[in-house]
């Protein structure tokens, strides 16, 4: 999240506070101390809550990492990692199961359509084939996607822009993704 300008008591300040809980990055633009609207994003920038950013570069700088595992993880050179919370199952050692785990069914994990079964389609990745075959003519909500196919909203995200860049897929308002008509 980059925070250009807030003032000591703004909702962009408030933003700010839930995505460091979320463990998010905070990156804000300084400003003339003697500006209003620019007390609460040099607070920020003092109180180490957010990174200070001079320029894009900046940004790009201090995510050139998480940019370049997820991009790996995507292409499947590394395993993925499941990054999702638990809150009922919040115990030190993820090794050992809960009782409450112990108890629910073992989940089987869904299918993987083989390369190129998608018929009349350029290649595409196993994550934008699996995201393919669940989106249909009728829009979904990103979020019923992640549910779906239990992945993280970033997983999700960056292989419906792909299939969006590959005009594949059609965005409509709201974050709701549909095929596009005329594709497969």
């Amino acid at each position: 999240m980059l925070i250009v300008e807030a003032p000591e008591r703004s909702g962009a300040l408030i933003s700010a506070n839930y995505a460091l809980e979320q463990g998010k990055e905070v990156f804000a633009i300084p400003d003339a101390i003697n500006q209003e609207t620019s007390l609460g994003t040099n607070k920020l920038i003092q109180d180490s809550a957010a990174k200070l950013v001079t320029s894009a570069q900046d940004i790009l700088s201090e995510l050139e990492d998480k940019i370049t595992f997820y991009r790996n993880e995507l292409e499947g050179k590394i395993p993925r990692v499941d990054i999702s919370f638990d809150p009922k199952n919040q115990t030190e050692d993820k090794d050992v199961p809960s009782a409450e785990d112990k108890q629910k069914p073992a989940k089987t994990a869904r299918p993987v359509p083989a390369s190129r079964t998608i018929p009349n389609l350029p290649p595409l990745s196993e994550d934008e084939q699996r995201i393919y075959t669940v989106l249909t003519p009728e829009a979904k909500h990103i979020d019923v996607v992640c549910r779906e196919l239990e992945w993280p909203v970033a997983r999700v995200s960056s292989a419906l822009g792909l299939l969006e860049f590959k005009e594949l897929v059609e965005r409509e308002a709201g974050m709701r993704f549909r095929r596009k008509e005329g594709s497969a």
